[in-house]
């Protein structure tokens, strides 16, 4: 996993070595065998792998090691160990590196302020089979960005809303490879004020945003 997150793994090398991790959480029946120090690794493979399913499994387990393993054994914090064992603290920041994923992964919102303008605010959104909504909202110095994202009942579709703050731009990416089946409201991206770039990518669309609220619509591929 850490290889991976850190990008020391050449391109050609990187499904092969993702689908070992992925294989090795499999065989121990969708648990992760490292401790607080590897677990974020972990975390940041499979989420820029696009493994979300996998990170879902791994964090509704309800026997150790799990999160769902601590609240079975009574806590209502963040716990030392995997085990919630007593002896150790009860109300730990220990483990909690699943919030990468629920903020940067699965609601899909990355902010890095040190990137280009365009680049520092990124709305990637990682939806997954059983869950049908996902929101997020994040104080930045220029402003409150938010996402949120919904599926329809069939799992087809996703609407997701953005809102963009005065003077900042953001890249929304959307799980769509054709942009022109992607529409903002119930109009084509093109002819929608603040839109300032539509590409495609990797079976993805990207739409580069200024200030405003969106709310895109597009089919799950």
């Amino acid at each position: 996993a850490m290889p991976l997150a850190i990008g020391l793994v050449q391109a050609r090398h990187r499904a092969a070595m993702l689908g070992n991790l992925v294989a090795d959480i499999r065989a121990h029946d969708n648990h992760v065998t490292a401790g607080d120090i590897g677990y974020l690794y972990v975390i940041l493979a499979l989420m820029r792998g696009g493994r979300g399913d996998v990170l879902l499994d791994i964090l509704t387990q309800t026997t150790a090691p799990s999160y769902g393993y601590q609240l079975a054994r009574g806590a209502t914090a963040l716990t030392e160990t995997w085990d919630a064992n007593p002896d150790n603290s009860q109300n730990h920041f220990m483990l909690g590196q699943a919030e990468a994923w629920l903020y940067g992964g699965l609601a899909g919102l990355r902010i890095d302020m040190h990137r280009a303008a365009s680049e520092r605010i990124r709305i990637e959104p990682q939806p997954v089979k059983g869950i049908r909504s996902a929101s997020v909202r994040y104080r930045t110095v220029d402003g409150e960005v938010a996402a949120g994202w919904e599926k329809n009942e069939q799992e087809t579709r996703l609407r997701l809303r953005v809102e963009v703050p005065a003077g900042a731009l953001a890249t929304v990416v959307l799980p769509c490879a054709e942009a022109t089946r992607v529409r903002e409201g119930s109009r084509p991206l093109g002819r929608i004020f603040g839109v300032l770039r539509v590409r495609s990518a990797a079976n993805r669309t990207l739409v580069t945003v200024g200030s405003g609220r969106y709310v895109f619509d597009a089919p799950l591929t």
